[in-house]
């Protein structure tokens, strides 16, 4: 059959040896003619036969298009653990019988999702890169190949869940040192401005302080500046610093900590 063909001299077994002179569009079939010979070592004689074969060509079907075969939601929270299912299971089938089909992720949002290449099932791969205050919704475009070559492709939308995010830990964005003269007056800033943030819509931080020094020091809860309130009780000569604990609570109950220490500086005191 023009080379189409090749046998195996001792087992007889017939395989494809130029699968680009198939084309079931031209030829749906090709005769081979199997000869068979027997030789007799000992009397040196040989004995032949031949038997004709019909080889049928079968139409290779591309891949189907690609569905979701998981009728629940699309959607996942943006902390959830890794392996947990976002609700996506890729779907797409290859009529012949002889082609399997596997699915791959055409964009895994920088390793944020995988997916089985053998069932078809997306996951979560990475959540720390998933913030539902950035991003909301993804475009999931799964990729299901056949191994006859083919090809095809689809678009799911997957829904992001907020998560109740935690306030962060404070910190002072003040760079200047803490420190006030000690006939500093009232409202005086000491070089403290305490900040933390709640990435959750909706939810405010405000900042009181749990240990004021006596009621040395206040802090004002919405800016978290830290200011003089009661300036008879600085004192170089009695104490040349003062220690303050400072929390910042957010709206939906968390809150963080922070301790301080705030120096005195010593003014020349005329007698």
């Amino acid at each position: 059959a023009d080379g189409r063909f090749a046998i195996d001299s001792v087992t007889g077994v017939v395989t494809v040896a130029d699968p680009s002179k198939l084309d079931a569009s031209v030829n749906s079939s090709h005769k081979i003619t199997v000869l068979a010979t027997s030789e007799n070592v000992s009397s040196g004689t040989s004995t032949t036969s031949s038997k004709t074969f019909s080889i049928s060509i079968l139409k290779d079907t591309p891949v189907g298009p690609v569905t979701d075969a998981n009728a629940g939601a699309n959607e996942v929270s943006e902390s959830a653990a890794r392996n947990t299912l976002v609700g996506i299971t890729a779907s797409a089938t290859d009529p012949d019988s002889w082609d399997t089909v596997s699915y791959a992720l055409e964009n895994d949002y920088n390793g944020a999702f995988k997916i089985d290449k053998t069932t078809g099932a997306v996951s979560i791969a990475n959540s720390s890169s998933l913030n539902f205050e950035q991003t909301s919704t993804y475009q999931v475009t799964v990729v299901a190949t056949s191994t006859d070559g083919t090809s095809s492709k689809e678009v799911f939308t997957l829904n992001l869940l907020d998560a109740q995010e935690k306030i962060s830990s404070l910190k002072d964005i003040n760079s200047l040192v803490s420190l006030v003269p000690e006939n500093a007056v009232f409202g005086t800033e000491v070089g403290i401005q305490a900040f933390a943030s709640d990435e959750d819509a909706g939810d405010k931080v405000s900042y009181s302080l749990t240990n004021n020094a006596n009621g040395l020091f206040a802090i004002h809860d919405t800016t978290g500046v830290v200011t003089i309130s009661k300036p008879s009780l600085l004192d170089y000569e009695t104490k040349t610093g003062h220690y303050i604990q400072i929390k910042a609570t957010s709206t939906d109950g968390s809150a963080s900590y922070m301790n301080a220490e705030i120096f005195v500086q010593d003014i020349n005191e005329h007698v």
